[in-house]
């Protein structure tokens, strides 16, 4: 990725020193649900993980084997799943981690410091209430290897995409619509159809369970001082969140202190 100096991962010193020698926590989207929703505020966990929010005046869902087709009149909110690959969505085991870019450094006598702004700094600790240690991987790329080799292509990384979700937009009349770039996201690949249903013009989306995994690299701009990069096992399931051991053969972890990180006291080299 352009412009990318270092990966971080912030959380407690005990679980931190495993991370920097391989033990990688794995989450999954069900238990992101239930900790925002039962235990925890919003931040480090989110109640739409896994789902789709629309906002829309009317809205015909079409069954995937070509049954009769349901209209919802005059719906504010629709929260939606996505049928039996839910189940594999909500078990498949995430890793999170933030992405440190040359906007958040600094040069200094041909070193790079860390200055993340106090935006982000902000939002870190807001949202990781119980970190007290970070993680920073130094050399993303053999990072990025040492996964591959490890899981044997059977993952998929990429940077979390950020959409209006929670709130959607706010149309002319004041309305709340969603977010199109979010749509055009999910259903990449494939075109949406204009079609008539009970004499009116529609829009119809596709979301196909072979790409369902994409709702997984959606958050809400709420979250974006995240800067994520998530890494997802699309292979595996589990039912509780787990550490996955990966050979650090290239990869330079170190740990710090979320202190001496927001005091800009860390050097990259």
């Amino acid at each position: 990725m352009d412009n990318l100096c270092a990966l971080i991962k912030f959380g407690e010193k005990e679980f931190m020193e495993r991370f920097s020698n391989g033990h990688l926590y794995f989450s999954h989207a069900k238990k992101i649900r239930e900790y925002e929703m039962h235990i925890n505020p919003k931040g480090q966990n989110d109640y739409l993980e896994g789902l789709t929010k629309l906002f829309t005046k009317r809205l015909a869902i079409e069954p995937h084997d070509g049954s009769q087709h349901s209209v919802i009149s005059d719906p504010s909110e629709v929260y939606v799943r996505y049928g039996n690959a839910n189940e594999l969505i909500d078990h498949i085991p995430l890793l999170c981690l933030f992405m440190c870019f040359q906007k958040d450094c600094t040069g200094i006598q041909n070193k790079q410091k860390i200055t993340l702004s106090d935006e982000v700094k902000n939002d870190i600790h807001s949202h990781f209430k119980k970190a007290d240690t970070a993680v920073i991987i130094t050399n993303p790329n053999d990072f990025y290897q040492d996964i591959r080799d490890s899981f044997k292509n059977t993952h998929v990384c990429e940077k979390i995409q950020y959409f209006h979700i929670d709130n959607g937009l706010v149309t002319r009349d004041g309305k709340k619509a969603v977010d199109k770039r979010y749509l055009d996201y999910l259903v990449q690949g494939s075109k949406p159809e204009d079609s008539v249903i009970d004499g009116k013009k529609v829009r119809s989306y596709t979301f196909t369970e072979d790409d369902a995994y994409r709702v997984l690299f959606c958050k809400d701009v709420y979250f974006t001082n995240e800067q994520e990069l998530r890494i997802l096992l699309l292979k595996q399931h589990i039912d509780f969140p787990r550490e996955f051991n990966v050979d650090f053969k290239r990869t330079k972890a170190k740990t710090v202190s979320i202190t001496e990180l927001f005091n800009n006291q860390i050097f990259l080299t």
